[in-house]
């Protein structure tokens, strides 16, 4: 099964149209195929018919499939030297549809597969790896073109007080509370993800440090708001730093940003925030 995945990985990089193209191609050649013999070859039709239902849209995986069958049925009933029998060939087409409707539904797997792993199941941001994927490629875009970038750190204090004295279920909700927040009040061209289980990383490229800080402040207060309106016993602390010229070493600017919010936590829903020029 993991190599069936890693293979409709890269053929599904080509363009839809072009594997659609490709399943119908085969088609048309294998029935050219049965054409010239007198036994039949109804296993070769279920080629295209599996690489169409995985690789093309569905609709045209569909299409595929009822044309193979037409094919299939005209040739057999038609131009055989046999005749088949009318049974063979209804049982033959509705195997040949069950084993659209199996490639159909292995699709959709790799689907999901592939959408829990590039985001976060439970918060609906990006997952970890994808975020330090995207982040480095923005802090090397962002030392290239010398733009400022800021990286924050979104502490959420007793969190994990509140895990062991109440439920789990009741830190799910904090945590996807403050991640709607998120999505509703960052740009598009922000990044965010969940780390440590219960915090967060925020990343705002091509913003200065008074914009960045104005950004944090608002995603602070209002996540402050719907804590005390929820009554959630937490405290929200914020370390950013935002970057004029920002080294390319990822871990070291992620190791700084989360001491700021991590080592001032007695304070209480503060935010720390420096410009660097490096």
């Amino acid at each position: 099964m993991h190599l069936i995945m890693l293979m409709i990985q890269k053929l599904k990089t080509l363009p839809s149209w072009f594997n659609s193209l490709s399943a119908l191609v085969l088609l048309f050649i294998i029935a050219y195929v049965d054409l010239q013999f007198s036994f039949p070859l109804f296993f070769l039709y279920l080629i295209p018919v599996s690489v169409s239902a995985l690789l093309a849209p569905r609709a045209l995986g569909v299409v595929i499939s009822i044309v193979s069958f037409a094919l299939y049925s005209l040739i057999n009933i038609n131009f055989k030297a046999v005749d088949p029998l009318t049974f063979e060939i209804a049982g033959n087409g509705i195997l040949l549809f069950w084993v659209s409707f199996l490639a159909l539904k292995l699709k959709e797997q790799w689907s999901l597969n592939q959408a829990h792993r590039f985001s976060d199941e439970l918060t609906g941001g990006l997952s970890k790896s994808l975020f330090l994927q995207r982040a480095e490629e923005e802090l090397h875009r962002s030392h290239r073109y010398k733009r400022p970038i800021t990286l924050a750190y979104l502490d959420c204090s007793r969190l994990k007080k509140i895990r062991e004295d109440q439920n789990f279920n009741y830190e799910k909700e904090i945590l996807k509370n403050i991640a709607q927040i998120m999505k509703q009040n960052l740009r598009k061209t922000d990044l965010f993800t969940r780390v440590d289980e219960d915090n967060f990383l925020i990343m705002l490229p091509d913003i200065n440090a008074g914009g960045a800080r104005t950004a944090l402040q608002k995603i602070q207060s209002l996540i402050r708001l719907k804590s005390i309106a929820a009554n959630w016993p937490l405290e929200f602390n914020i370390g950013a730093i935002t970057f004029m010229q920002p080294p390319l070493d990822m871990q070291a600017v992620l190791e700084s940003v989360s001491s700021m919010a991590q080592n001032q936590t007695d304070s209480g829903n503060f935010l720390q925030h420096q410009q660097l020029y490096h």
